[in-house]
């Protein structure tokens, strides 16, 4: 860690071995293996998703809450979150959530573009009652995208989080991911 960083770190208070949370969709992508983009492999995906991957190889703790279904897609989100090494423990699960879907295709160039995105149950949100408390209070930083602004509960449950992240000094940082 640079010196610039761990003064920064001290100045504002972060305590970053506490690690974040992450909140937000989690995805799975289908990217295309040629320019036919009719064969697929897939990848768990997501902003929120890859900040708590990425923060949780580097070494410091991620804790992610999203809401996740009982199907096989939920499943591989669960199993690669497991394999990362990142917390579920402020994860929601409902029978009937399906997890979103992006198609990336790529072109005879071999270049990559989104080609849809499919979300069948964009009803399906974590409330924020089913926030954990406990959980603020084990982490240093609250982290979350835009889309988590889109739908009103998710909307509502992003200010309950950010309330709850103030009352326990975690710092807030937002993606505007747009």
């Amino acid at each position: 860690m640079s010196n610039a960083l761990g003064d920064r770190r001290k100045k504002v208070g972060i305590n970053l071995k506490k690690g974040i949370i992450s909140y937000g969709e989690a995805f799975i992508d289908y990217i295309a293996k040629n320019e036919f983009n009719t064969d697929f492999d897939h990848f768990l995906g997501g902003t929120t998703v890859n900040v708590a991957v990425g923060v949780q190889k580097l070494g410091a703790k991620a804790y992610y809450i999203c809401k996740l279904g009982s199907d096989e897609t939920s499943d591989f989100v669960r199993k690669n979150l497991l394999i990362e090494g990142v917390n579920q423990s402020g994860c929601v699960i409902s029978e009937t959530k399906k997890v979103c879907e992006v198609y990336v295709h790529k072109s005879k160039e071999g270049d990559r573009y989104f080609h849809s995105y499919i979300d069948s149950t964009p009803h399906e949100q974590v409330y924020k009652h089913e926030l954990q408390e406990a959980l603020f209070e084990q982490a240093a930083i609250f982290y979350f995208g835009s889309g988590t602004l889109f739908h009103p509960i998710s909307q509502e449950t992003t200010k309950e989080a950010v309330r709850l992240a103030k009352k326990h000094r975690m710092l807030v940082a937002f993606d505007p991911n747009i």
